[in-house]
């Protein structure tokens, strides 16, 4: 030990004194009855030793109150009693080593130089061993097991203590090999060196060595072997043996725990301490499985953290949580498990190793040790205590690095956080202040640290920057008591929050907030911390954002005056008005987009108006890019603005902002970044509401356009119209058109406000009225035929009825299209249609079978003449009932063919037809192989009828007929059939009718009309019918149908010409 140290020993005036060479080693022992309670008062001592004379209790409150006060002075625990478990409270409440009375000087020491961190030499302990001569009756009756080997160091003699300790008998163990008896295997050449080395120095040996009993057991024997000699020769060895398990298990915990408890006292991580615990399981169990767990708070699971070589690999990785059995079990109810025997099951995962004994103890509240032994080796009460004060120990370990952490943080923060932080004395003297608080004041830290508070605070702040405690250590209105759970070792958390002045240095004063609080001991108030934070800029700030609050609020009271204005003009005035007034911008302006250039509509006064272009393109300066790009534009150096063209050199800033579709507005400064962010904002805001008041000029025009054009659009209507809100089943008229007062016989002024159908509606169809006002009400568009009262009577009407909504209450307009005529004349075609189809054709039938019977009775030339003209004219009108018959079946269908039909079956089943009529006839074809076209069954008809007419109004005696079927050049969606012939061509007249260019009374054979139904069913399939003439003669009728867009069906045309769809 270095001369100079200066050592505390807390210890009872009657205690004896400490029994070190204070002399030879120049340690000074100041010897107290109690530890100083105040850090002050450990200064310039370098240790404290606590003990001997001082019961459990005061040995344990002693550490705890050193450790409190000085955290840095190591103690060390001499203690009367030599227990493991006063080492492991001692070493729980903070004490670096731990020596029992019983252990001695040297050691106490030994230990003392430890913990001082100063060389020291171990004194000298060996111990000779004489020889004893062989006698009976120390033999017999020694404690200590005896075996006598010869020079082969094989069993002569052997005691009964032998016996019992090895478990062989004298004649088991006689004539045995010493190293293959009781040594094992790996043993064998360290233990015949030793022996070899009694025989050749003739001096005896000491040595402890594991050995291994009869039953296969080891134990750890304490060997005296010294040589027995005849005449000056080594004749064997004499060897004394005593069973010293237990003792060296306890000796090498008590060591194993002072240097763990030197280590763990100064680990500096988590994962260091359990680290440093599992080497020491491991130095003082024989070949442990153990492990040692942290609790994560995330998963709130245990997770390994460090184990033993034999199980790392196994459980690397492993987690332990809730349901995973007696190692939780433990850890949430604190209470430590020894395992006897223990299976494999009592983890929740492999450990691919036999284990025997299992001992699992919590550390601290986050923590889990466990150790298990091998198979053939148990663990006893001395381990058990081992572990408990391992663990304890290693939970103050835990507890001292987290607040280490929480230290070194803390001086961390207080050194870099952006606030001053001061701690004062009760009498309001610095202690310690940091670097900011040192800057902000103006002064050194070695200036303010021993000066008063009121240096840098005046007499009126000192209230808020110092806590209020008396002489005693007490907060004011405790009448020298800390509060309940002050005293019982927690923090009270009275803090005070308050707005200060701070003087600096040079005089100045900086407003300043100080958050002070009480620092507190165990059971007393030592002084105050706080913080000093700057509120120069806050406060600045709590202005900027009044002003920028004010400006808003201003801005939105210019909402009420944008909405009075009635023309753009007006809204561009107040812009630059509210720029300037409010905002408080210099020069303002505001461009309207006209075509592709921005005019200028208004500029701020005082501004020379000949220094602007009035009109300038878009193309050019940062106003146009801003309204392009529909973006805000914020220069702060117009300068270095390559778009910018500055019409005033003196111009230095801008801030530009576009007004929607309707232009620009512009602020303008001489100075360079005059513009900021708040600027952009307030701005912005402004210039939303002008956009939103232009937007509403802009849709009151599109209203009043609007209103015009439905006012036109209502009043001339041709239908009689009426509108007005619909309550319950009722309609209410509220306006008509000029045609429901022509119509309906009513002015407006007559039935205003009333039920519409309680005048037009006959009475047995007001119920069905009803039912259309209810479907109205309810959203939906109703188009119906009804029956109304006009002034020409009852008239038909096909109704439609549109709901609207206006201000949340249901309208409706009532449109009445008069449809009696259109009925009239369907039902007069729908007769002449009757008459033609059935009347017609029984009537033709009679003719034809007359003629026929007239002509059988006459042979007469003129007679055969006049009866041929009679059937050539019946089967032309029984061929017009049948084409009639077809065209009705047409316009019967009210909606358009939407297919699809196989085109090419269609055109051979209307070849098959023609050829099955006409035998003679030579038809060429080129069809594609398929192609799906919209169209229906009737497709089939209309290419018969052209192919018929062909042949029947052909004037050659072999007509050529060719029929093509392909897609459209440039237009693959649509397909076209053409049927060329060599005839004399299609009258102008049937061509005339199918354009449209001649009144249908021009059907006058049905030819025309075939041609006719040709037209519509191709017409009706959204197609088209073309002729053309054939060179050199005839005529090319061409029949264009678009494609079918749905092709997932395939269509079929039946033998009798009409199409299926399967």
């Amino acid at each position: 030990m270095r001369a100079g140290k200066q050592v505390i020993n807390v210890a009872p005036a009657d205690a004896r004194a400490l029994p070190l060479a204070t002399d030879e080693t120049g340690c000074n022992i100041v010897r107290v009855d109690a530890p100083p309670k105040t850090e002050a008062e450990y200064a310039g001592f370098d240790g404290v030793v606590i003990g001997p004379g001082l019961g459990e209790d005061a040995l344990v409150t002693s550490c705890e109150l050193v450790a409190d006060c000085a955290p840095d002075v190591p103690v060390l625990v001499f203690t009367d009693d030599g227990s493991e478990h006063i080492a492991g409270e001692v070493v729980a409440a903070g004490a670096d080593g731990y020596v029992p009375v019983s252990a001695g000087a040297s050691t106490l020491q030994t230990r003392l130089d430890e913990v001082l961190a100063v060389d020291s030499t171990e004194p000298d302990r060996s111990r000779g061993v004489s020889s004893l001569d062989w006698s009976a009756l120390v033999v017999e009756q020694s404690p200590l097991a005896i075996v006598e080997w010869n020079r082969s160091f094989e069993a002569v003699r052997w005691n009964d203590a032998a016996t019992a300790l090895f478990g062989y008998d004298a004649d088991e163990g006689r004539g045995e090999s010493a190293f293959e008896a009781l040594f094992p295997p790996t043993d064998h050449a360290a233990v015949a060196d030793e022996w070899e080395r009694v025989v050749e120095t003739g001096e005896p040996m000491r040595t402890i060595r594991r050995n291994v009993r009869a039953d296969g057991s080891i134990c750890l024997c304490e060997w005296h072997v010294t040589p027995l000699t005849d005449d000056g020769t080594v004749v064997g060895v004499l060897s004394f043996a005593e069973d010293v398990t237990e003792e060296v298990r306890r000796a090498d915990a008590l060591e194993a725990l002072q240097s763990t408890t030197h280590r763990l006292m100064r680990s500096r991580s988590r994962s260091e301490i359990a680290t440093i615990a599992i080497d020491a399981v491991s130095e003082v169990i024989d070949d442990p499985r153990a492990g040692f767990r942290y609790l994560d708070p995330e998963t709130e699971e245990l997770v390994l953290s460090a184990s033993t070589g034999s199980i790392e690999s196994t459980i690397e990785g492993t987690r332990i949580g809730a349901g995973d059995g007696v190692l939780w079990d433990t850890f949430t109810t604190g209470e430590p498990q020894v395992l006897e025997r223990v299976s494999s099951d009592v983890v929740p995962y492999d450990l691919e190793v036999e284990v025997r004994d299992a001992i699992v103890m919590p550390v601290g509240e986050d923590g889990l040790l466990t150790v298990a032994s091998r198979e053939e080796r148990t663990l006893g009460e001395a381990e058990y205590h081992l572990v408990d004060v391992l663990a304890a120990t290693a939970a103050v370990a835990v507890e001292r690095v987290d607040r280490d952490r929480e230290r070194r943080r803390a001086k961390t923060i207080v050194e870099t956080v952006g606030d001053g932080v001061y701690a004062l004395e009760p009498d309001g003297t610095f202690t310690t202040v940091n670097d900011r608080l040192a800057a902000m004041s103006g002064y050194g830290r070695g200036r303010l640290l021993g000066s008063h508070a009121s240096l840098l605070f005046p007499d009126g702040a000192l209230d808020h920057v110092q806590a209020d405690i008396d002489s005693d250590g007490a907060t004011a209105g405790s009448h020298g008591q800390l509060p309940a759970e002050t005293a019982a070792g927690h923090r009270s958390e009275t803090v005070e929050t308050a707005e200060v002045e701070l003087e600096t240095a040079s005089g100045d004063v900086i407003p300043c907030e100080v958050t002070a609080t009480t620092l507190e001991t165990v059971d007393q108030a030592i002084g105050t911390v706080g913080i000093v934070r700057d509120v120069s800029d806050r406060k600045a700030m709590k202005r900027a954002v009044l002003d920028h609050q004010q400006k808003v609020a201003t801005l939105h009271d210019v909402v009420g005056r944008l909405e009075a204005c009635e023309t753009r003009a007006e809204i561009f005035e107040e812009t630059v008005e509210a720029a300037e007034g409010v905002l408080q911008f210099d020069v303002c302006v505001v461009t309207e987009a006209v075509d592709d250039h921005l005019e200028i509509r208004v500029l701020s006064e005082g501004v020379d108006r000949s220094q602007f272009e009035t009109r300038r393109s878009m193309d050019a300066g940062i106003g146009g890019r801003a309204y392009r790009a529909g973006e805000t534009r914020r220069i702060d150096d117009i300068s270095a603005a390559p778009a910018a063209d500055p019409q005033d050199e003196s111009y230095r800033s801008a801030l530009t902002v576009p007004v929607g579709e309707y232009g620009v507005f512009q602020a303008i400064s001489t100075e360079l970044a005059a513009f900021d962010e708040r600027d952009e904002e307030l701005a912005e805001l402004l210039i939303s509401h002008v956009t939103d008041a232009l937007d509403r000029l802009t849709y009151e025009d599109q209203l009043v356009t609007e209103r015009d054009r439905f006012a036109v659009l209502f009043e001339n209507v041709p239908d009689a119209v009426v509108t007005g809100p619909i309550v319950g089943s009722d309609f209410l008229v509220e306006e008509t058109n000029s045609a429901f007062e022509e119509t309906f016989g009513y002015a407006l002024e007559e039935i205003h406000g009333e039920p519409i159908d309680e005048h037009l509606a006959p009475p047995n169809r007001r119920d069905e009225a009803r039912t259309i006002n209810d479907r109205s009400e309810a959203g939906e568009i109703v188009e119906a035929e009804v029956k109304r009262r006009t002034t020409d009577g009852l008239r038909d009407f096909m109704l439609r009825v549109v709901p609207y909504e206006v201000d949340g209450e249901e309208y409706a307009f009532g449109l009445y299209t008069d449809v009696t005529d259109q009925k009239q004349r369907q039902k007069r075609v729908e007769v002449l249609n009757r008459v033609l189809r059935h009347d017609l054709r029984n009537g033709m039938n009679i003719i034809e079978g007359s003629a026929e019977r007239l002509a059988s009775m006459t042979d007469s030339p003129e007679a055969a003449r006049y009866w041929q003209a009679i059937q050539d004219r019946t089967a032309e009108l029984i061929s017009l009932a049948e084409k009639t018959r077809a065209v009705e079946r047409t316009i019967d269908r009210d909606i358009a063919a939407a297919g699809p039909i196989d085109a090419a079956e269609a055109v051979e089943h209307a070849i098959d037809r023609l050829i099955e009529q006409y035998p003679d006839v030579d038809v060429e074809q080129s069809l594609d192989s398929t192609a799906l076209v919209r169209a229906d069954d009737l497709l089939v008809d209309a290419v018969y009828n052209v192919l018929e007419n062909a042949v029947e109004h052909t004037d050659r005696d072999d007509p050529t007929i060719a029929v093509t079927m392909r897609a459209v050049d440039g237009d693959p969606e649509t397909v076209s059939i053409t049927v060329a012939d060599d005839g004399p061509g299609i009258p102008d007249e049937e061509r005339q009718l199918l354009e449209e260019d001649r009144e249908i009374t021009q059907l006058r054979h049905a030819s025309g009309l075939g041609l006719w139904l040709v037209d519509w069913v191709v017409t009706q399939s959204g197609g088209e019918l073309q002729f053309e003439e054939n060179e050199p003669r005839g005529t090319v009728v061409e029949l264009s149908v678009p494609k079918a867009i749905v092709e997932e069906r395939q269509p079929t045309v039946t033998e009798n010409g009409r199409g299926s769809n399967r």
